[in-house]
């Protein structure tokens, strides 16, 4: 596999204007069969290969260069490679210098260290001894930053915030509850989005105060369309209500125990003293049947 420093033909010998035409009527001329518009995505801080997506012998190949439209909508040397030689830097622009290497099998050009400022429009010149290709795509850069969910104010109120640092491109806050709570139970108390003047990164924050008598679990995400989701969840404490509530379970529950068993204890006792008024008589009239049978027999 043959790397090669991200540098510019220096073996031309020639102005970068001339430099500029030799190269606008060379490719004015190629074989764009492999020309298409793609989006790339890269992690600020890491590497990507920005391939030419076009497949030929590498012993083949004529030269290999890459560009990028700044803000100006002007084209800027990235990396650039012409038949084995090893080449200068002059060319490169300088926001990109020792920070490209070319892979001439894959044919793919690596970017190493990321920044915010290499999001944008690239275009691959790839050319062998036979035909060549033109290969434009747009590169995008992100960060993804997790978030925080932090309890806002005293222990009394229901605010929470949701913090991210660092991110890229700008994200949006999003809240998520369980159990769901309804739009009239939760809003919105602010938002803040702050971008660093030298990183360029982003930092963003949702505050929310909500008013419910269950015990929510809170979870927040910060996403887009280049970031993943990216949750933290914290369990809410217990209020007072659900205390009160728990109480109030426990003392009818005690209640209605302690009713049941004087209830028995009642009847217990009712039971028995039926029993005892009903047998009194039978004694009773026993004895007076005994007594008139020995009155009868002494007469």
């Amino acid at each position: 596999m043959d790397h090669v420093n991200g540098n510019v033909i220096t073996s031309f010998h020639k102005t970068s204007s001339e430099w500029k035409v030799v190269l606008f009527i060379c490719f004015s001329l190629l074989n764009t069969g492999c020309s298409a518009l793609h989006k790339v995505k890269g992690l600020v801080g890491k590497s990507v290969e920005l391939s030419c997506h076009c497949k030929f012998p590498n012993d083949t190949i004529k030269f290999l260069y890459m560009q990028k439209y700044d803000s100006k909508n002007e084209e800027i040397m990235v990396a650039a490679y012409y038949s084995g030689e090893a080449n200068g830097d002059e060319y490169v622009n300088e926001a990109f210098r020792n920070r490209t290497r070319i892979d001439l099998y894959e044919q793919v050009v690596e970017l190493l260290d990321i920044r915010i400022s290499d999001e944008g429009k690239y275009k691959c010149f790839i050319q062998n001894k036979t035909t060549g290709s033109v290969y434009t795509f747009e590169f995008l850069v992100t960060l993804n930053s997790r978030p925080v969910v932090l309890k806002s104010g005293d222990s009394s109120d229901g605010n929470y915030t949701c913090f991210s640092s660092g991110g890229y491109p700008a994200h949006n806050v999003k809240w998520h509850f369980n159990p769901d709570l309804s739009a009239s139970d939760w809003f919105i108390v602010e938002e803040k989005k702050y971008k660093d003047p030298q990183t360029g990164l982003f930092n963003v924050s949702s505050t929310i105060t909500f008013n419910s008598p269950l015990n929510v679990n809170i979870c927040c995400s910060v996403q887009n369309e280049t970031a993943l989701v990216i949750e933290t969840r914290i369990p809410t404490l217990d209020t007072p209500f659900d205390n009160m509530l728990v109480y109030a379970a426990v003392a009818a529950v005690a209640m209605i125990t302690v009713c049941v068993v004087i209830c028995i204890v009642w009847r217990m006792k009712k039971s028995c003293s039926l029993n005892i008024s009903v047998k009194q008589p039978r004694i009773e009239d026993t004895n007076q049947e005994e007594t008139t049978d020995i009155m009868e027999s002494s007469t």
